[in-house]
């Protein structure tokens, strides 16, 4: 993603990845939409699922 969700969790701030625990403060950049933030993280998504696709198919071919 090129802006990030930020997370503040027990006074570190890191960049969001995966599940957050209830009591985390999260930060999205502003001057974006949570439209457009959700359709980053499906496309960043979409780029990890056909990496990890095509590293099985290499892996496989061993």
């Amino acid at each position: 993603m090129k802006n990030g969700i930020w997370v503040s969790k027990n006074g570190r701030v890191s960049e969001a990845l995966g599940l957050q625990p209830r009591d985390a403060l999260l930060f999205a950049p502003y001057g974006i939409t949570s439209v457009e933030l959700l359709q980053e993280q499906r496309s960043a998504s979409q780029q990890n699922i056909k990496l990890i696709r095509t590293r099985l198919a290499e892996a496989t071919r061993r």
